[in-house]
């Protein structure tokens, strides 16, 4: 178990071992993607465990949902999601009448929002056709919780709204989110020291998911290949990043696996440039409350290790 969240386990561990055990949770509640779903998960231990609706390698940008999953929605009373810019499925949920409640936690008090930024290997001014639909990408930046301390606020309003709408468990909840920021701190400072050698060295990334870990962190991203992760490049946007590649000195260019990205592969062919995978959601992570901490740490260790000389 990652070190950052011993102490949310020992802290429930200890009330359980003090006869303190939480009354029985009255709400059903779900989250959509893995990274929320442990923040929630970690936030309601000791009381009851949340349901995941996405567990698989598709994006929340595209998916759309199946049967099953949508029953979990229909069926949960409080559903946290980060907001529409991600989890594109909400707009419909959101506009349906029902009695779920959907808490988007990227609104929560305390999240720093960043906008998306321009894909700095391609030149908006000039004229494109392949390219044309690259740019539609624009707004606020969904992927809020590759912030440790966006994830201490998301926390903190989970908290909140699992505490009004089962008032019996509040303190529970409360506490549990203390708790988890500790851990999350502890994790920051985790992160930041295994990152620190290679903190100058510069690196390009599918899309601009990372906005909040690399402001965060201090990091050199040059940009990203694609604004829009559905639309794939065009010829002449792939030949702007060889070049920026090189004029550049990237280090190394970064895909998803919720991507088909085998075109990385051809544009660094001949550039000295290395590649490597960073996954945002934790495709290959169990579930719960420990998943953030994993998800977290090993998109430092694939950043640290591709980056680091050699």
């Amino acid at each position: 178990m990652h070190n950052a969240f011993k102490g949310l386990v020992a802290a429930a561990a200890l009330a359980a071992g003090l006869g303190s055990a939480p009354a029985s949770a009255e709400i059903s509640v779900a989250a959509t993607i893995k990274p929320v779903h442990s923040l929630v998960a970690a936030v309601m231990a000791g009381v009851s465990e949340p349901d995941l609706v996405l567990d698989g390698p598709a994006s929340p940008h595209v998916t759309a949902l199946r049967p099953s999953q949508a029953r979990i929605i229909e069926n949960a009373e409080v559903v946290f999601a980060v907001g529409e810019g991600l989890e594109a499925f909400l707009h419909k949920l959101m506009e349906a009448d029902g009695g779920t409640r959907i808490v988007e936690l990227a609104e929560a008090p305390g999240v720093e929002r960043l906008e998306y930024r321009d894909a700095d290997a391609h030149d908006e001014n000039e004229d494109d056709g392949d390219d044309a639909h690259d740019h539609g990408h624009g707004g606020m930046n969904p992927h809020v919780w590759l912030d440790p301390d966006n994830a201490k606020a998301m926390a903190a309003h989970i908290a909140s709204v699992l505490g009004t709408a089962d008032p019996a468990n509040a303190d529970v909840y409360a506490d549990n989110a203390e708790a988890l920021a500790r851990d999350l701190e502890a994790l920051q400072s985790e992160i930041a020291a295994k990152l620190a050698p290679v903190k100058e060295r510069p690196f390009l990334v599918f899309h601009d998911a990372y906005h909040y870990f690399e402001a965060r962190f201090g990091l050199n991203g040059l940009g990203a290949i694609v604004l829009n992760p559905e639309t794939p490049p065009g010829a002449r946007r792939l030949q702007e990043i060889r070049h920026r590649i090189e004029e550049a000195g990237v280090v190394c260019v970064f895909s998803e696996p919720q991507f088909e990205v085998g075109y990385v592969t051809t544009v660094l062919d001949g550039t000295g440039a290395r590649t490597a995978s960073l996954d945002p959601l934790g495709v290959k992570v169990e579930p719960g409350a420990n998943a953030y901490s994993r998800i977290m740490t090993e998109l430092t260790d694939a950043l640290a290790g591709c980056l680091a000389e050699g």
